[in-house]
């Protein structure tokens, strides 16, 4: 999602916030993967909540 949405097409593509944000759910998405793969319960939890946070960010700020 966070690659689909960056794309230079996308409708918020040129917006840095916007691309902060698609950014930092890359980020959060890539420690959730890392630390499930290493059953790390309580940094794949953390890593969840940037990764829920992330998508609160941009549906407050971009889709309503």
């Amino acid at each position: 999602l966070a690659r689909t949405i960056c794309r230079e097409n996308y409708e918020f593509a040129d917006d840095e916030a916007f691309v902060e944000i698609a950014r930092e759910l890359s980020r959060a998405s890539q420690t959730l993967t890392e630390a499930s793969e290493q059953a790390n319960y309580e940094a794949a939890r953390q890593a969840a909540g940037r990764v829920t946070q992330s998508c609160s960010d941009c549906h407050d700020g971009y889709r309503g």
